[in-house]
């Protein structure tokens, strides 16, 4: 791991170094894409299975 001088002059030392950056980086993006995919997804899901089990059953 290599540490950025300037951001550890800055007083910016909890990212200063480039690996663990990344990285936090990479989980916060990983948990808002899956807060914006899978919500939707499971509501889409959701209301598939209700059209199949609750109203397609009835029309027959």
């Amino acid at each position: 791991m290599q540490t950025v001088p300037i951001l550890a002059e800055s007083g910016l030392s909890e990212c200063g170094r480039t690996s663990e950056c990344a990285q936090d980086v990479n989980t916060e993006m990983a948990v808002f894409f899956g807060i914006v995919v899978g919500v939707p997804l499971l509501l889409a899901v959701a209301v598939i299975m209700f059209f199949l089990i609750r109203i397609l059953p009835r029309r027959r």
